[in-house]
Protein backbone atom coordinates (compact mmCIF):
# COMPACT_ATOMS: atom_id res chain seq x y z
CA UNK A 1 0.00 0.00 0.00
CA UNK A 2 1.35 3.43 -0.93
CA UNK A 3 1.97 5.98 1.79
CA UNK A 4 -0.48 8.83 2.24
CA UNK A 5 0.69 12.26 1.09
CA UNK A 6 1.70 14.50 3.97
CA UNK A 7 0.26 17.99 4.23
CA UNK A 8 2.76 20.84 4.02
CA UNK A 9 2.20 24.21 5.70
CA UNK A 10 4.23 27.38 5.49
CA UNK A 11 2.39 29.52 8.05
CA UNK A 12 1.60 27.16 10.95
CA UNK A 13 3.85 26.01 13.82
CA UNK A 14 4.15 22.22 13.89
CA UNK A 15 5.03 19.66 16.52
CA UNK A 16 7.23 16.95 14.95
CA UNK A 17 8.38 13.84 16.82
CA UNK A 18 9.71 10.33 16.25
CA UNK A 19 11.32 7.36 18.01
CA UNK A 20 14.23 5.02 17.60
CA UNK A 21 13.47 1.65 16.03
CA UNK A 22 11.94 -0.72 18.61
CA UNK A 23 12.22 2.28 20.97
CA UNK A 24 15.98 1.70 21.11
CA UNK A 25 17.95 4.34 23.06
CA UNK A 26 19.73 5.64 19.95
CA UNK A 27 20.52 9.05 21.45
CA UNK A 28 22.15 7.47 24.49
CA UNK A 29 24.93 6.18 22.25
CA UNK A 30 28.22 8.07 22.35
CA UNK A 31 27.97 11.37 20.48
CA UNK A 32 24.59 10.56 18.89
CA UNK A 33 22.61 13.41 20.47
CA UNK A 34 25.42 15.83 19.63
CA UNK A 35 25.38 14.73 15.97
CA UNK A 36 21.57 15.01 15.79
CA UNK A 37 21.65 18.58 17.16
CA UNK A 38 24.45 19.53 14.76
CA UNK A 39 22.43 18.15 11.83
CA UNK A 40 19.28 19.91 13.07
CA UNK A 41 21.11 23.24 12.91
CA UNK A 42 22.40 22.41 9.43
CA UNK A 43 18.96 21.29 8.29
CA UNK A 44 17.33 24.50 9.59
CA UNK A 45 19.83 26.54 7.57
CA UNK A 46 19.46 24.44 4.40
CA UNK A 47 15.67 24.32 4.38
CA UNK A 48 15.02 27.74 5.97
CA UNK A 49 13.22 26.23 8.96
CA UNK A 50 12.34 28.24 12.05
CA UNK A 51 13.01 25.82 14.93
CA UNK A 52 11.44 27.22 18.10
CA UNK A 53 12.12 24.36 20.51
CA UNK A 54 13.50 20.83 20.68
CA UNK A 55 14.18 17.99 23.09
CA UNK A 56 16.46 15.06 22.29
CA UNK A 57 15.58 12.17 24.60
CA UNK A 58 17.33 8.78 24.89
CA UNK A 59 14.96 7.06 22.43
CA UNK A 60 12.99 9.86 20.75
CA UNK A 61 13.01 13.54 19.76
CA UNK A 62 10.58 16.47 19.70
CA UNK A 63 10.70 19.58 17.48
CA UNK A 64 8.45 22.65 17.42
CA UNK A 65 9.01 24.54 14.21
CA UNK A 66 7.69 26.51 11.24
CA UNK A 67 8.57 25.71 7.61
CA UNK A 68 8.14 28.95 5.56
CA UNK A 69 8.98 27.15 2.31
CA UNK A 70 6.51 24.32 3.08
CA UNK A 71 9.31 21.75 2.87
CA UNK A 72 9.05 19.82 6.13
CA UNK A 73 8.94 16.47 4.33
CA UNK A 74 12.14 16.97 2.33
CA UNK A 75 13.95 18.48 5.28
CA UNK A 76 12.97 15.66 7.63
CA UNK A 77 14.01 13.12 5.00
CA UNK A 78 17.44 14.74 4.83
CA UNK A 79 17.77 15.09 8.61
CA UNK A 80 16.76 11.54 9.51
CA UNK A 81 18.51 9.78 6.63
CA UNK A 82 21.75 11.70 7.18
CA UNK A 83 21.69 10.94 10.90
CA UNK A 84 20.88 7.25 10.28
CA UNK A 85 23.74 6.94 7.78
CA UNK A 86 26.26 8.46 10.19
CA UNK A 87 24.88 6.47 13.13
CA UNK A 88 25.18 3.16 11.26
CA UNK A 89 28.53 3.91 9.63
CA UNK A 90 30.16 4.85 12.94
CA UNK A 91 28.91 1.68 14.62
CA UNK A 92 29.23 -0.58 11.56
CA UNK A 93 25.53 -1.39 11.73
CA UNK A 94 22.80 -1.87 9.11
CA UNK A 95 19.05 -1.42 9.04
CA UNK A 96 16.53 1.13 10.26
CA UNK A 97 17.45 3.56 13.01
CA UNK A 98 14.02 5.19 13.40
CA UNK A 99 10.66 3.54 14.04
CA UNK A 100 8.57 4.14 10.94
CA UNK A 101 7.65 7.62 9.76
CA UNK A 102 7.97 10.65 11.99
CA UNK A 103 4.74 12.15 13.32
CA UNK A 104 3.67 15.76 12.84
CA UNK A 105 0.78 17.82 14.19
CA UNK A 106 -0.23 21.39 13.42
CA UNK A 107 -0.11 23.37 16.66
CA UNK A 108 -3.23 25.36 17.62
CA UNK A 109 -2.61 29.05 17.13
CA UNK A 110 -1.75 31.71 19.69
CA UNK A 111 -0.88 30.84 23.25
CA UNK A 112 -1.34 27.11 22.63
CA UNK A 113 1.96 27.05 20.74
CA UNK A 114 3.61 28.11 23.99
CA UNK A 115 1.97 25.14 25.71
CA UNK A 116 3.50 22.77 23.16
CA UNK A 117 6.91 24.39 23.68
CA UNK A 118 6.56 24.03 27.47
CA UNK A 119 5.62 20.38 27.05
CA UNK A 120 8.63 19.68 24.83
CA UNK A 121 11.07 21.52 27.08
CA UNK A 122 9.88 19.70 30.21
CA UNK A 123 10.44 16.24 28.66
CA UNK A 124 13.86 15.67 30.33
CA UNK A 125 12.45 16.62 33.74
CA UNK A 126 9.43 14.36 33.39
CA UNK A 127 11.72 11.51 32.28
CA UNK A 128 13.90 12.19 35.36
CA UNK A 129 16.97 12.86 33.24
CA UNK A 130 17.48 16.09 35.19
CA UNK A 131 15.76 18.29 37.74
CA UNK A 132 14.09 21.61 37.02
CA UNK A 133 17.14 23.34 38.48
CA UNK A 134 19.44 21.35 36.18
CA UNK A 135 17.31 21.91 33.06
CA UNK A 136 19.18 25.08 32.06
CA UNK A 137 22.37 23.00 31.79
CA UNK A 138 20.82 19.93 30.11
CA UNK A 139 22.41 20.13 26.63
CA UNK A 140 19.71 18.36 24.62
CA UNK A 141 16.83 20.79 25.02
CA UNK A 142 16.24 24.32 23.76
CA UNK A 143 15.98 25.62 27.34
CA UNK A 144 19.79 25.62 27.55
CA UNK A 145 20.03 27.65 24.34
CA UNK A 146 17.33 30.02 25.54
CA UNK A 147 19.38 30.77 28.65
CA UNK A 148 22.67 31.01 26.69
CA UNK A 149 21.94 33.12 23.55
CA UNK A 150 25.52 32.85 22.28
CA UNK A 151 24.97 29.09 21.68
CA UNK A 152 21.69 29.26 19.73
CA UNK A 153 22.98 29.12 16.12
CA UNK A 154 19.87 28.28 14.02
CA UNK A 155 17.55 27.56 16.97
CA UNK A 156 15.10 30.47 17.43
CA UNK A 157 14.49 29.98 21.15
CA UNK A 158 14.46 33.73 21.77
CA UNK A 159 11.93 34.39 19.01
CA UNK A 160 9.67 31.70 20.49
CA UNK A 161 9.88 33.33 23.92
CA UNK A 162 8.74 36.68 22.51
CA UNK A 163 6.19 35.49 19.94
CA UNK A 164 4.47 32.73 21.93
CA UNK A 165 5.60 33.10 25.53
CA UNK A 166 4.83 36.79 25.89
CA UNK A 167 8.19 37.58 27.51
CA UNK A 168 11.08 39.69 26.32
CA UNK A 169 14.27 37.90 25.28
CA UNK A 170 16.15 39.33 28.25
CA UNK A 171 17.53 37.79 31.47
CA UNK A 172 14.32 38.81 33.26
CA UNK A 173 12.11 37.35 30.51
CA UNK A 174 14.05 34.08 30.46
CA UNK A 175 13.80 33.80 34.24
CA UNK A 176 10.03 34.39 34.00
CA UNK A 177 9.82 31.54 31.47
CA UNK A 178 11.63 29.21 33.89
CA UNK A 179 9.11 30.16 36.57
CA UNK A 180 6.31 29.33 34.14
CA UNK A 181 7.88 25.92 33.47
CA UNK A 182 8.02 25.35 37.23
CA UNK A 183 4.31 26.20 37.52
CA UNK A 184 3.39 23.95 34.56
CA UNK A 185 5.36 21.03 36.00
CA UNK A 186 3.82 21.45 39.45
CA UNK A 187 0.31 21.29 37.98
CA UNK A 188 0.96 18.58 35.37
CA UNK A 189 4.01 16.53 36.49
CA UNK A 190 3.63 13.72 33.94
CA UNK A 191 2.18 15.71 31.01
CA UNK A 192 -1.03 13.69 30.89
CA UNK A 193 -3.28 16.71 31.37
CA UNK A 194 -1.50 18.57 28.57
CA UNK A 195 -1.84 15.65 26.14
CA UNK A 196 -5.57 15.16 26.68
CA UNK A 197 -6.40 18.85 26.93
CA UNK A 198 -4.22 19.90 24.00
CA UNK A 199 -5.56 17.14 21.75
CA UNK A 200 -9.05 18.49 22.42
CA UNK A 201 -7.86 22.04 21.70
CA UNK A 202 -6.25 20.89 18.46
CA UNK A 203 -9.45 19.18 17.28
CA UNK A 204 -11.52 22.25 18.16
CA UNK A 205 -9.11 24.54 16.31
CA UNK A 206 -9.13 22.39 13.17
CA UNK A 207 -12.95 22.31 13.24
CA UNK A 208 -13.07 26.13 13.49
CA UNK A 209 -10.58 26.47 10.63
CA UNK A 210 -12.87 24.48 8.33
CA UNK A 211 -15.32 27.39 8.45
CA UNK A 212 -12.83 30.25 8.84
CA UNK A 213 -12.09 32.83 6.13
CA UNK A 214 -9.48 31.49 3.75
CA UNK A 215 -6.89 34.01 4.95
CA UNK A 216 -7.03 32.48 8.44
CA UNK A 217 -6.75 28.88 7.33
CA UNK A 218 -3.54 26.81 7.18
CA UNK A 219 -2.30 26.49 3.64
CA UNK A 220 -3.60 23.36 1.91
CA UNK A 221 -1.22 20.72 0.62
CA UNK A 222 0.84 22.13 -2.22
CA UNK A 223 1.13 20.32 -5.50
CA UNK A 224 4.57 18.94 -6.32
CA UNK A 225 5.05 21.65 -8.96
CA UNK A 226 4.00 24.48 -6.61
CA UNK A 227 6.30 23.15 -3.94
CA UNK A 228 9.24 22.87 -6.35
CA UNK A 229 8.73 26.38 -7.74
CA UNK A 230 8.73 27.79 -4.21
CA UNK A 231 12.00 26.00 -3.49
CA UNK A 232 13.63 27.13 -6.72
CA UNK A 233 12.91 30.77 -5.85
CA UNK A 234 14.91 30.26 -2.66
CA UNK A 235 17.77 28.57 -4.55
CA UNK A 236 17.90 31.42 -7.06
CA UNK A 237 18.03 34.01 -4.28
CA UNK A 238 20.89 32.15 -2.58
CA UNK A 239 22.80 31.79 -5.86
CA UNK A 240 22.38 35.50 -6.65
CA UNK A 241 23.73 36.45 -3.23
CA UNK A 242 26.75 34.16 -3.63
CA UNK A 243 27.47 35.55 -7.11
CA UNK A 244 27.31 39.08 -5.75
CA UNK A 245 29.72 38.20 -2.94
CA UNK A 246 32.12 36.72 -5.49
CA UNK A 247 31.91 39.86 -7.66
CA UNK A 248 30.28 37.91 -10.49
CA UNK A 249 27.00 37.99 -12.39
CA UNK A 250 24.94 35.87 -14.80
CA UNK A 251 27.06 37.01 -17.76
CA UNK A 252 30.21 35.68 -16.05
CA UNK A 253 28.49 32.32 -15.47
CA UNK A 254 27.76 31.99 -19.21
CA UNK A 255 31.03 33.41 -20.55
CA UNK A 256 33.53 31.70 -18.24
CA UNK A 257 33.11 28.08 -19.31
CA UNK A 258 34.30 25.06 -17.36
CA UNK A 259 34.90 24.38 -13.69
CA UNK A 260 36.37 27.68 -12.63
CA UNK A 261 37.43 27.79 -8.95
CA UNK A 262 34.88 30.51 -8.13
CA UNK A 263 32.12 28.41 -9.71
CA UNK A 264 33.17 25.35 -7.73
CA UNK A 265 33.22 27.40 -4.50
CA UNK A 266 29.69 28.68 -5.15
CA UNK A 267 28.45 25.19 -6.05
CA UNK A 268 29.88 23.75 -2.83
CA UNK A 269 28.27 26.44 -0.71
CA UNK A 270 24.90 25.98 -2.42
CA UNK A 271 25.10 22.23 -1.86
CA UNK A 272 26.12 22.54 1.79
CA UNK A 273 23.86 25.39 2.84
CA UNK A 274 20.69 24.98 0.78
CA UNK A 275 18.44 22.16 -0.39
CA UNK A 276 19.43 22.74 -4.04
CA UNK A 277 19.87 19.52 -6.03
CA UNK A 278 23.03 18.67 -7.97
CA UNK A 279 21.32 18.83 -11.41
CA UNK A 280 19.94 22.31 -10.62
CA UNK A 281 23.35 23.55 -9.42
CA UNK A 282 24.98 22.18 -12.58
Amino acid sequence: MSRSTRKEYSNQPQHVFGRGNFQAPIFQQEGAAEVFLKLLNECAARYVWVVYAFAIMPNHYHLVMMTPQANRTRGMQWLLSTFASRFNNYRRLHGHVFQGRYKSKVAPSGVDVSRVINYVQLNPVRAKLCTLEELIYFPWTSVTLLMHPEQRKEIKAGEALVEFGGFDDTPAGRYAHLQRLRHVHANDPDGSYFRSDWNAAEKAELEILKHAPRALQPEPSLSREEYRQREIVGWNNAASLLLERAGKNDVDVSSEMGGKPWKVAIAIELRCKTSATLPWIA
